[in-house]
């Protein structure tokens, strides 16, 4: 096949997800799938089907011994952050752009949307009958391949998740930061040096840092004051030992519980527990045999838990669409929210929109520019290399075809629309967020199908 025929296959696979986004951003554009509505959306989809997404496919596709020569993904997506930081941090030297803008930016180009845009494009794009060349062998069905896909994206997917409500809130949040910030959804400077740990952000996960040490620490002065001695009771000495063991493992204990709550469980969330109980599975091949094999109990049981996620791609891609929607203009929003705001940003505003509007465009043109030129460009590059010269080091991407398609269509994709969660969880930015995000989506689309066309026609004639 030639590469206008890829493009082909790629304008369809666009188009076809663009239809189901932009039912979502009719409905949301209606008031039917207002903010309220999407809240409870969303905590269907994280809670309920992205799991069952991950469990399914992870069950269904891979293997043990697979997952250890899997480690080209999460090397990947460290590679695409170096690039995408390298980028921002030049180009806002290079633009004298505000410390606090600058930060913004790079959370704005390293966090990519590996979740909802991805699976949909793999899908589509797997299942097309042109997609042929990417089976393993001719045993391999286009089905498989898409869950392949799919498999793959979700583990890059992990440490993206991870860290963008843990390293890129910290980051977006530093003190002393200078810059313009949108605390209030308007055009207004703020200089605030509040951190986390004095805010209660209402997205994203909390953290206590410092909770498992103020736990243990009663414990440690009980057992220090009251401590009974063997002068005090000689023909009872077993007793204080008994109950320093006692007291000392309740203590462990507490530790145990404290690291737990404190820096576990914020990381821990519904789809990592599913892709934890997948490996599980993937422990026991005589278990995941019963479970993906038809006519036995285990089956029902995984039937069901695959019908909840195929249901997962179309619902998150009308919430893109929704999200989208609800964004509508934010430059048009921004200025008519000006006229409510306070008697003195009034008397300045005439001077700091320009130079705020400013920052807007060049932020737009830096992150657009940088997810959908340099990233991609430069990740290609040496993932193409790396398969050509060196198979030996990732054998898998010359294993499985898809997981190099994959692994290029990430480094291609959008800022995550969660970026905006971040925003509001720091009170910062939220409007430069929402503005490009929303030219990220509309402008990147045709950058992604070029992009997609293209990886398509590499893929398969490294494979030819």
């Amino acid at each position: 096949m030639g590469f206008v025929e890829f493009a082909m296959v790629s304008v369809k696979a666009v188009f076809q997800i663009s239809i189901v986004a932009f039912s979502g951003f009719v409905f949301a554009r209606r008031g039917i799938l207002n903010p309220a509505v999407m809240k409870n959306v969303s905590k269907i989809s994280i809670d309920l089907l992205t799991p069952c997404l991950l469990f399914s496919k992870i069950v269904e596709t891979l293997e043990l011994e697979s997952l250890a020569k899997l480690w080209i993904v999460p090397a990947s997506y460290l590679l695409y952050g170096i690039i995408g930081l390298a980028w921002t941090q030049g180009t806002s030297r290079a633009l004298r752009l505000p410390k606090a803008y600058t930060r913004f930016l790079d959370v704005s180009v390293f966090f990519i949307n590996s979740n909802t845009l991805p699976f949909a494009l793999i899908y589509s794009i797997a299942t097309s009958p042109d997609a042929a060349f990417l089976r393993k062998n001719g045993d391999d069905t286009l089905e498989m391949v898409a869950a392949r896909g799919i498999s793959y994206a979700m583990l890059f997917g992990i440490p993206n998740n991870l860290l963008r409500w843990s390293i890129g809130m910290k980051w977006l949040d530093v003190e002393n930061a200078t810059g313009i910030n949108k605390g209030h959804g308007g055009s207004s400077h703020h200089n605030s040096t509040d951190t986390l740990a004095q805010r209660e952000p209402d997205t994203g996960p909390k953290f206590h840092r410092n909770q498992p040490f103020s736990e243990t620490s009663p414990l440690l002065i009980s057992h220090t004051t009251h401590q009974t001695t063997p002068q005090d009771t000689p023909l009872m000495s077993q007793a204080p030992i008994k109950s320093t063991a006692k007291k000392l493992v309740c203590n462990a204990s507490k530790g145990v519980k404290g690291l737990w709550s404190g820096y576990i469980a914020p990381f821990m969330n519904p789809p990592i527990y599913g892709i934890l109980f997948a490996i599980i599975v993937l422990l026991f091949p005589g278990l995941q045999k019963n479970m993906v094999q038809p006519g036995t109990f285990l089956h029902a049981v995984y039937g069901g838990i695959s019908m909840l996620g195929d249901a997962c791609i179309p619902m998150v891609i009308i919430s893109l669409g929704a999200q989208l929607g609800i964004m509508g203009l934010p430059v048009q929003q921004d200025t008519e929210l000006s006229d409510s705001s306070s008697c003195a940003e009034d008397e300045c505003r005439g001077s700091r929109s320009s130079s705020n509007e400013h920052l807007q465009r060049v932020g737009v043109l830096v992150v657009m520019m940088g997810r959908c030129l340099i990233v991609p460009a430069i990740s290609s590059l040496a993932l193409i290399t790396l398969k050509a010269k060196f198979p030996h080091i990732a054998p898998m991407l010359s294993e499985d075809p898809i997981l190099l398609v994959v692994l290029l269509l990430l480094s291609a994709c959008p800022p995550a629309i969660n970026i905006v969660g971040v925003s509001q969880a720091t009170g910062k930015f939220q409007d430069e967020a929402a503005v490009i995000l929303f030219w990220s989506y509309i402008l990147g689309t045709a950058f992604l199908a070029a992009w997609i066309s293209g990886f398509l026609w590499l893929g398969d004639y490294l494979n030819s």
